[in-house]
């Protein structure tokens, strides 16, 4: 099914992927042939995840939904909100936020090593 996925993602305008990996403590996965922390994408998700960025991540918006530690993973992606929530109350603000219905005023409550440092976000209006 990803052949058509890329294909479409390559034919297309704009790209929003709503990413769902909720972390687990102490919980250690093997992706890629390596073991990994239970906070990274794995498997076929993250190997079709980096394959829609290729495609064209500056068009992709990368939504995570509970989980912010998924930049680390995707250095590629260059548009990145970030829930902390996957609950419906939160799918719906994503929506509305990357639509420009209600303003955007996020900081990173916590450091993502080698992206962004506590505190980082943005301000933004929304559209009218």
């Amino acid at each position: 099914m990803s052949p058509y996925i890329v294909s479409a993602a390559q034919q297309a305008d704009r790209i929003v992927v709503a990413v769902y990996s909720s972390p687990t403590a102490g919980k250690m996965v093997k992706a890629g042939g390596r073991v990994q922390n239970s906070v990274s994408l794995s498997g076929d998700s993250a190997s079709l995840l980096q394959q829609i960025l290729n495609a064209g991540a500056a068009k992709t918006a990368v939504v995570a939904m509970g989980n912010p530690y998924l930049a680390r993973d995707f250095p590629m992606a260059q548009n990145y909100l970030c829930t902390f929530s996957a609950a419906p109350v939160s799918e719906n603000s994503a929506v509305k936020a990357l639509f420009g219905e209600i303003e955007i005023r996020g900081h990173l409550p916590v450091t993502i090593p080698g992206v962004a440092a506590r505190g980082t976000g943005i301000a933004r209006p929304p559209k009218n």
